[in-house]
């Protein structure tokens, strides 16, 4: 999520029990310093809810003194702090910045006319549709960080990933995941409400990011 949160290591599993520290990046920003290349992207954790648990200053009186926020709003907040960050530390000179765009979901088979169909569970053909938008892709939060990358002092580059993804509904890991870090078993592979629409599977389209960003480096 670029800024700290209760989901640190996946201390809890559940992203709508998570509470996001908006104001707080330091925790994972001392990683950061010192490279040639930074390439950040968040968007997904964002997504788990309409609405995020928010909090300023200290976690240690657990959710006491948390705010929830509109999505957009919380997002907005969490990148301004990045973008801070970004700003008072980093050398263009010496570091180039990249932000990956969102990686779509297609957890919604009616958006590609599947209206019986149950998320990806067995797509085996991308869509043809020219310039196909499904609603695992929020333009709304696509828009807070052009807006808040235009104000950086940094120069900071995008890696533009989202709408050649969105046509490869066939190319998630759908029931070949896990849940409780132990693989499904073949009853519950049966299931499509068991679909992983939301990772890719590998080889597959992360690397078609990857050549993109070589290309650009």
């Amino acid at each position: 999520m670029l800024v700290e949160s209760t989901t640190e290591f996946f201390t809890i599993r559940d992203p709508k029990k998570q509470i996001v520290k908006v104001d707080a990046i330091m925790g994972r920003a001392k990683n950061w310093t010192g490279v040639d290349i930074l390439v950040f992207n968040t968007y997904v954790w964002w997504m788990s809810d309409i609405k995020v648990k928010a909090l300023w200053g200290s976690f240690a009186n657990g959710e006491e003194g948390h705010e929830e926020l509109d999505t957009q709003i919380a997002y907005n907040l969490g990148l301004r702090t990045w973008a801070n960050w970004v700003d008072s530390t980093i050398d263009p000179n010496k570091t180039r910045v990249f932000f990956t765009t969102m990686s779509p979901t297609h957890t919604r088979s009616a958006d590609w006319g599947n209206k019986d169909g149950v998320k990806c569970f067995n797509e085996t053909k991308p869509i043809v549709k020219k310039n196909h938008w499904g609603s695992g892709s929020s333009k709304g939060m696509m828009g807070v960080v052009e807006k808040g990358v235009k104000k950086m002092k940094v120069p900071v580059t995008f890696i533009n990933i989202t709408q050649i993804s969105e046509y490869r509904i066939d190319a998630h890991s759908s029931v070949y995941t896990e849940t409780g870090g132990k693989l499904l078993t073949e009853e519950e592979k049966a299931n499509p409400r068991n679909a992983d629409c939301i990772h890719w599977c590998l080889p597959g389209v992360p690397d078609t990011w990857n050549q993109i960003f070589l290309t650009m480096l």
